[in-house]
Parts: structure tokens; sequence; C-alpha cells
């Protein structure tokens, strides 16, 4: 197991973002649970309660580890820790015996909204806490990168809509784009749709073959 605890601000509030390594063994799931539960307790030794989680990210080794993590994370994050989600196959990332991450921040704040889709998936659209808004990762199938970008903005565009907040109020850009695209290309194309720095991380796969794209939204309210 490894732990990287991270302390940070955006906008004037304090966060906290924590990364649990934890390999799968003879019991995955146990494990698992183990790495998710680890990092509520890390987040409350830093000073937030679970309902301050406000995003969490899976890091799996392949893509039968990502799935179990995804189911895991499910159960172990559920009520007031549920938050916005993404998850991605990323096995360089990976540190000797290590098969998954589980990855979360927590923000300070009052009270946390949590809108789900209709009908409701394992991520949320969206969660409020403390001003801002955290969209879960938004992803699509289409044939093409360049398709799938733009299916994407539509459903942020959406999400803010929802929300009761505006694409100028977007604040922190995180885009996750598979290996197999040209990175300089897909972050200029994705930096240059947004209002504020996008930060980029290359990963090898996602819930499903087809992905290409992930993007995370962070806004004011």
């Amino acid at each position: 197991m490894f732990i990287m605890r991270n302390w940070s601000m955006l906008a004037g509030t304090r966060s906290f973002n924590v990364l649990v390594g934890a390999a799968g063994g003879t019991d995955a799931p146990a494990d698992f649970r183990y790495a998710f539960e680890r990092a509520v307790k890390e987040c409350e030794a830093a000073g937030f309660a679970g309902s301050n989680i406000v995003r969490s990210r899976i890091w799996a080794r392949d893509s039968a580890t990502r799935q179990i993590a995804s189911n895991v994370r499910l159960e172990m994050l559920a009520g007031a820790r549920r938050a916005a989600s993404a998850s991605f196959i990323a096995s360089e990332r990976m540190p000797p015996s290590i098969d998954l991450i589980a990855d979360i921040v927590a923000f300070d704040g009052g009270e946390k909204i949590i809108r789900e889709y209709e009908p409701a998936i394992a991520p949320p659209m969206f969660v409020k806490l403390g001003g801002f808004v955290f969209l879960s990762g938004n992803t699509d199938v289409s044939a093409t990168f360049d398709e799938q970008l733009e299916v994407i903005l539509s459903k942020i565009s959406r999400s803010l809509e929802v929300a009761g907040t505006a694409w100028a109020k977007i604040v922190k850009v995180d885009a996750y784009v598979a290996q197999s695209i040209d990175l300089a290309s897909a972050w200029s194309e994705i930096s240059a749709r947004f209002p504020c720095p996008v930060a980029m991380t290359s990963v090898e796969g996602y819930s499903a073959p087809e992905k290409l794209v992930e993007i995370e939204v962070t806004a004011l309210q």
C-alpha cells in the first residue's frame, strides 16, 4: 500500500486530495474496500467529514480491476459520501504490486447537494458544496475524438445549466485523454474550449473501449 496526501486552495477554498493504493491479491474487493476506507479516514484526519468528499477517481491496472473497484466504490462512497466520479485504466501509473489507486478529493463547505442523472447511473450528474459545482467525468462513445469532444462539451453545458451556473464560471478542468490520441493536438483542442487552464493526463482506457477522453469540470455556483 502507499498513501499520498495533498493540500491546496481553489478560489480561496481549502481542499484535500488523498491517494491510497492497494494490491488486488486473492480478495480484491476486500483490499479495495480497505483502500477506500483508509482514504475516507485520511480525509477525516485532515479535518474533512465524509460529507465533504466531492470527487473520487479510480486508477486501475486493467479493465477487470476497474470494474471491481467501481462496484466497491458504489458501496463505500454512498449516502453523504457520494461524490462526482471518474475511473481510468492506467497501468503505467501503478507502482509495483499495486492494482488500484483510490483517489479522493474533499473541500471545505456546509451542506452538500447531490444531483443524480435521470434515470440514476453509477456517477451522479454533479455535487454542490461550498459555492462550487463538481461535475462527474463526462465521456462519449462516438466514432472519433472530435465527435466525442463535441458531445462531452454539450453534456457539460447541460449539467452546468441544471446546476444553475454557467460556462464562464468554470474554474478547473481536468481532461483524461487516451494514449492512442495525439496528446499535443488534444490538449490544444480541449484548452481552446474552456475559460480557464486545462490540466491533461494520458490514460490507457475507461469504462468502455470506445471512449477516448473524459473531462471533469469544477465551476463556481
